[in-house]
Parts: C-alpha cells; sequence; structure tokens
C-alpha cells in the first residue's frame, strides 16, 4: 500500500463506496445520501480518478433500480448522480481561472500517436510488463483470479456471478484506459518506460482484492 502514495485515498475510498452501496440496500435514501457525499469526495482526489467514479455511479444505478423500479425515482437518480460531479466541476472553474497560463506535465497530447515507432514501443513495454512475473503486483492479479473463480465454484450464487463479470469488466476497461493514458497524456520519456506502471495497476488490483474478500467473509 506504501507504493500507491496518493492513490491510497482512491483504494480506500473506492471500497468504502463499494462496500456502503451493498449495506444500504433496503433503505433508498441512506443509500442516495451515502453515495452523494463520499463519490463527492472520491471526484476530488485527481483527474484519474472519474474513471473509479464512472464504476461507481454505474453501480449506484443498478442498486438503485434493484431497490426502487419505481419510473417516479428516475429524477431523483438523476439529480443525486448529477449532484456528485458539482465540487468537481467548481474545482476545474476554480483552477482554470487561476492557472489559466500553467502548462501541465499531464494533459492530453497527441506526440505519441503520431509517430507508429513510438506507438510500438509503448505497446511493446506495455505487454512485457504486464504479463512479468517480476512484479509482485502482477502474482497478487494471479491470486485474486485464482480466489474469484474459487468462490465461483464453491459459492454458486448468482449474484456473485454477476459480480464477477462486473469486475471483469472493469479491469478490461481499466487497463485500457491505462494504455490510452500511456499513448495520450503522458510525456514521451515517461511513456516509453512506463512509468508509474507498478502504482497504477496495484491500485485496481487491490480493490480487486478487496472486493473478493469481502464477498467471501459476507457470503461464504
Amino acid at each position: 500500500i506504501y507504493n500507491l502514495l496518493g492513490d491510497v485515498l482512491i483504494f480506500l475510498t473506492f471500497l468504502g463506496v463499494f462496500i456502503g452501496m451493498r449495506s444500504f440496500q433496503r433503505s433508498i435514501w441512506s443509500l442516495i445520501f451515502f453515495f452523494v457525499i463520499t463519490v463527492m469526495f472520491l471526484s476530488l482526489i485527481k483527474t484519474s480518478v472519474l474513471f473509479f467514479v464512472g464504476v461507481l455511479v454505474c453501480y449506484y444505478l443498478n442498486q438503485f433500480l434493484t431497490i426502487c423500479p419505481k419510473k417516479r425515482f428516475v429524477l431523483g437518480v438523476i439529480l443525486s448522480v448529477a449532484l456528485t460531479f458539482v465540487p468537481r466541476y467548481l474545482w476545474t472553474v476554480y483552477i482554470n481561472y487561476h492557472f489559466s497560463d500553467m502548462v501541465w506535465a499531464h494533459g492530453i497530447k497527441m506526440d505519441i500517436l503520431k509517430d507508429t515507432g513510438l506507438i510500438k514501443q509503448v505497446l511493446a513495454h506495455f505487454i512485457t510488463t504486464y504479463f512479468s512475473l517480476k512484479y509482485l503486483l502482477n502474482i497478487a492479479l494471479l491470486v485474486t483470479l485464482l480466489l474469484g473463480i474459487v468462490a465461483l465454484l464453491v459459492i454458486r450464487e448468482k449474484s456473485l456471478i454477476k459480480h464477477f463479470y462486473f469486475c471483469l469488466l472493469v479491469y478490461g476497461g481499466y487497463m485500457l484506459g491505462l494504455l490510452g493514458m500511456y499513448l495520450t497524456s503522458i510525456p514521451i520519456s515517461e511513456a516509453l518506460e512506463i512509468a508509474g506502471y507498478e502504482r497504477y495497476h496495484l491500485t485496481m488490483v487491490l480493490i480487486l482484492m478487496g472486493i473478493v474478500i469481502y464477498f467471501f467473509l459476507t457470503v461464504y
């Protein structure tokens, strides 16, 4: 966890929100209040956290519709989701107003995409790093996957199967987004080294491990 640096907040907050939403499955108003307050905080941690916010929004919508499928609550769910983005929007406006002349190291760039050779180098290094067992996090990922499969075989609950596929989908989307980040928003020198890969990947691996452990403790 020490290697996550500031990203430890993403890991802990995401897990907290996920488990909290599971706990408020029987109370619609508690679910709304908890979701809005906690996701507001999560959205302010850093820009890349918006992926995790999107995942939680999707899960929240699923929980909301499961608890209360009535159409009259559609406006309420839309407003609650919109509220979570207000602090992030206000912070963005503030930063753009006071620091409009600053050049950020990490921003949307197309330098790598203009060079086929650079794209191939980044892709090759990314794939090599991903499948290398030299990294402890890759071993942790394998353990997490095995635990998930064992849970499916032992528990055989429909809800667990859905969550397993949901986690696979989220993980796949995250890794594609991470690759896209190296290709479009990281300085060339850092992209070629896949700088920060362990920290970024470890954040998602720990989240998945936390979810698997949670289901083992509550369902099995």
